[in-house]
């Protein structure tokens, strides 16, 4: 298969988008958002037509429909569409959000080992053979930082088991 044109992989995010858009918007109704946008509810629907030539969201107006739905899957299919990967961040309080909140941490560090070595590639090419020392230090401080992150997610892991294991009960004890 062809690679899309620019052009045409703008049509498929802004297919998706939209897509995820009138999904998120379900929960409450069309009319219920159209009418925190200021529009009709009929303009609404136009505007999130995958087809639609007359009516386009603005950016403000799909920003406050984020804003206001749950956000969480439109923005995890935007992340799909570009290849990437979108971990919504836990709730505050939330049981394990501690664990969630390390985990967002590792995706961010992985990103920054990725930008690390297609920095690097982009330069020298494939395979690292002539990467200088400055980028390898930078690969292993951008690694290790992926590791000490993963190390911790395994200590709160096993932390927040022995907190949640059932005691025993004095009965069972003797």
């Amino acid at each position: 298969m062809d690679a899309l044109t620019p052009r045409e992989q703008a049509q498929q995010v802004e297919h998706a988008l939209l897509r995820d858009l009138r999904a998120a918007t379900a929960d409450r109704g069309v009319k219920w958002y159209a009418a925190e946008l200021g529009i009709t509810h009929e303009t609404l629907l136009h505007k999130l037509g995958p087809d639609e030539e007359g009516h386009h969201l603005t950016l403000r107006q799909a920003l406050l429909l984020l804003v206001l739905a749950d956000e969480a899957p439109v923005l995890r299919g935007l992340a799909r569409e570009f290849g990437g990967q979108y971990i919504a961040p836990p709730a505050p309080g939330r049981v394990g959000s501690d664990l969630h909140r390390l985990m967002a941490e590792a995706a961010r560090d992985l990103g920054d080992v990725s930008e690390a070595m297609l920095k690097a590639t982009d330069a020298h090419g494939p395979g690292g053979a002539d990467w200088t020392d400055g980028e390898l230090e930078e690969l292993g401080r951008q690694c290790q930082d992926v590791r000490d992150v993963m190390d911790r997610i395994v200590e709160a892991a096993q932390a927040h088991r022995v907190a949640h294991l059932p005691m025993p009960s004095r009965r069972n004890a003797r």
